[in-house]
């Protein structure tokens, strides 16, 4: 991936205008996300505002921010998404079986980067409503599913215990 900051600074008095911030990022040659954000001085340091086009799953997810410099412990990040997604998007792109996968669910999903405790921590919740999913080659069918997963700090790589998914009606198809 790659990554370029713009950031305007004056002292003892914010800088007026705002810079910007792009992080590109990539895994397996393909593009994951795209971070584009306005950042501003402000009299405790650092606002952010910006978003995260995820394409592999044709999302958007608006980042909001605080980069405190006189007290660390007071920064925060938080990432949110609340929209529809449709299958396969861009994830065929990553692992090709996929495309044979369509279908359609609700995304709703957040994070929020927390230092208030002087290291950092990543709440983070990922649910899935009304999904709908078909596999075009096993015949394999999901109506009316519903996912997710908690994260009390995605940092672990660490969910949640006793995480549900449940549908309404499951077709096993050509088994």
């Amino acid at each position: 991936g790659t990554m370029s900051l713009r950031l305007p600074l004056a002292w003892p008095a914010p800088a007026a205008s705002a810079g910007s911030a792009q992080l590109n990022l990539n895994w397996s040659g393909q593009e994951v996300a795209k971070i584009s954000s306005r950042v501003m001085q402000n009299v405790h340091g650092i606002a952010i505002d910006g978003s995260a086009p995820l394409p592999p799953v044709n999302a958007r997810a608006p980042i909001r921010g605080q980069i405190d410099l006189n007290r660390p412990q007071a920064s925060w990040l938080e990432v949110k998404a609340a929209q529809d997604v449709t299958l396969p998007g861009g994830l065929a792109r990553f692992a090709p079986a996929l495309g044979n996968l369509t279908g359609t669910a609700r995304l709703d999903a957040s994070a929020r980067l927390d230092m208030s405790r002087g290291a950092p921590s990543l709440p983070a919740t990922l649910k899935l409503s009304g999904i709908s999913l078909a596999h075009a080659g096993t015949k394999i069918a999901v109506s009316d599913g519903n996912a997710g997963l908690d994260f009390p700090d995605l940092l672990t790589f660490r969910s949640a215990p006793d995480q549900r998914v449940a549908f309404e009606r499951l077709r096993l198809g050509d088994l």
